[in-house]
Order: structure tokens, then C-alpha cells, then sequence
């Protein structure tokens, strides 16, 4: 697993803004906005644990139920949507 530096440094290169083009779309913006989102949360998690060196980075896609929601768990059904946000974490062994 790479250090939050070194993931730090890949945000710039061209491979991970196709990954964020693929996630996140193409505006004009988009791509700047989210390199910070990440950088940031990278230095944050750097500076309450120092001493973890080896981290993953994990981006959970956002849904919303139009309909139904939380009748799933008792059989039901559930109209779902996908949406254009998510949730990042930084997670150390």
C-alpha cells in the first residue's frame, strides 16, 4: 500500500484524471475540485496518524430510493437512483 504521499503525487498524473473523469464526469472544474477533495483528506489523515505509512484511498458511490425505501429489508421493493456524489476515506491497516 502506498503512503499518503505518494498517492498524494499520483492525483496529478494523467491516469488517475481519466480515473476521475470516469467518476466524476468531464465539467470544467470538476477534475480541480476533487484533486483538492483528495489532497486534502490525505493530509488530514497524515496529520492525526503519523505513524501510518501505508494507506488506501476508497471512494463509495452516492444512491438515493425514488421509492421504497427500506422495504427492501423486509422483502419489498425499491426504485433506486444513482447520484453524482460520494463518500471518500483514507483507511490504514
Amino acid at each position: 500500500m502506498p503512503s499518503p504521499e505518494k498517492i498524494t503525487e499520483a492525483l496529478a498524473n494523467n491516469a488517475t484524471r481519466q480515473l476521475f473523469e470516469k467518476l466524476y464526469g468531464t465539467k470544467p472544474g470538476v477534475y480541480k475540485f476533487q484533486t483538492e477533495r483528495y489532497r486534502s483528506l490525505l493530509q488530514r489523515f497524515a496529520e492525526r496518524f503519523p505513524d501510518h505509512r501505508d494507506v488506501g484511498i476508497f471512494s463509495v458511490p452516492g444512491r438515493t430510493e425514488v421509492g421504497g425505501n427500506h422495504t427492501d429489508h423486509n422483502g419489498g421493493r425499491v426504485l433506486a437512483a444513482a447520484i453524482d456524489l460520494d463518500v471518500v476515506a483514507v483507511a490504514a491497516p
